[in-house]
């Protein structure tokens, strides 16, 4: 008999004059939970995937005036997928390029300010990547139950966040990080997916930065995960294919 898992991704945050043509990631947020897992993360004809949740912030129903899930496309851009699933902490309306400049807090972008204690696993995420400047977060959270028909699993990601903008307060800190926990549903033994090649550090603000790039007033970690700084003159933001300031390089997770 096959084991049956359990899925979970976390993301969580605290929180131009040029004639040439540029593109950009196009977001469609009219797809439901349980399509975005079934039809584009899973894409299985067989009946694989059950017990689809999504939750943004504490799930209360205010919550549910803000979605942030959707389905994206590379479109044409220098985005290294060619399309997939997005988490964003905001609507993700604003996740689409070029970058726009930092504006605080959440960068500027979006409404959505629900935020929630989290659970053990997310809390063992933000432990293992060195904790939390803050007791509760704006977070997005999608799980489900799914039976693999092969072998090996392998989940393709890349993280992103304004929070890497030097200006932001947790630049130097645990500010924003994704995490994705695969349990055996049989035994409930779990493992984040979303670690540092050849570590046991999660993907954080904390644990890949470039300082180099982004002139950040603290020592750089893990730089060479780090890819592109859309700001402070070393990168043109015009070419992000999405408007965030910074994000890791495509990573990818095998599991036996």
């Amino acid at each position: 008999m096959r084991n049956k898992y359990l899925l979970i991704l976390f993301l969580v945050t605290s929180f131009l004059g040029f004639s040439q043509q540029y593109n950009y990631v196009d977001v469609d947020d009219t797809y439901t939970p349980d399509r975005l897992v079934k039809d584009v993360l899973v894409r299985s004809k067989c009946d694989l995937v059950s017990n689809v949740k999504y939750q943004n912030g504490d799930g209360s129903p205010q919550t549910l005036q803000y979605y942030t899930l959707g389905y994206f496309q590379k479109n044409g851009s220098i985005f290294p997928f060619e399309d997939g699933i997005v988490l964003s902490t905001t609507e993700t309306s604003y996740v689409q390029g070029p970058y726009n400049g930092y504006g605080g807090p959440a960068g500027g972008r979006g409404a959505n300010n629900f935020r929630w204690p989290g659970d053990q696993d997310l809390k063992d995420a933000i432990q293992d990547g060195g904790g939390a400047p803050y007791a509760q977060f704006r977070s997005t959270m999608l799980e489900f139950d799914f039976i693999p028909v092969q072998q090996t699993v392998n989940f393709e990601y890349l993280f992103a966040s304004n929070s890497y903008h030097r200006l932001c307060g947790e630049v130097c800190g645990n500010g924003a990080m994704f995490a994705a926990w695969l349990i055996d549903t049989t035994t409930g033994i779990g493992q984040n997916l979303a670690k540092i090649p050849n570590t046991n550090l999660p993907i954080s603000i904390n644990t890949v930065r470039d300082i180099a790039k982004s002139g950040a007033a603290c020592a750089s970690a893990n730089p060479q995960f780090f890819a592109n700084y859309y700001d402070n003159g070393t990168a043109n933001p015009l070419i992000s294919p999405i408007d965030f300031v910074g994000s890791t390089v495509p990573m990818t997770s095998v599991v036996a």
